[in-house]
């Protein structure tokens, strides 16, 4: 079974790649785990990225992505957001 998260988009470069590239559906599957960072692909294997999973600051700055939230982890095998109507591309995620 492959682990799934739910990302939401922090920046406008993270919208604009969830709306265009992952045609708006914010599923990805891990394929790696860090313990401090999530290597993701988009449930239509059409993009992939590093996510953090750190919080805080440290010397360098904050230590939180700061182009995208993981907002749900582990989500249950078979499960998939509802389109939302004439917003065609954007989902919702919780019920």
């Amino acid at each position: 079974m492959e682990r799934k998260v739910i990302v939401k988009p922090k920046s406008s470069k993270a919208k604009n790649r969830l709306a265009n590239i992952m045609e708006g559906n914010p599923v990805c599957i891990v394929e790696q785990d860090t313990g401090g960072e999530l290597f993701l692909a988009s449930a239509n294997r059409k993009y992939f990225m590093w996510v953090s999973t750190r919080t805080g600051t440290n010397r360098f700055g904050d230590k939180s992505d700061r182009d995208w939230e993981i907002i749900q982890d582990n989500i249950p095998e078979g499960w998939e957001p509802k389109p939302l109507g004439k917003t065609a591309g954007f989902y919702e995620v919780f019920e």
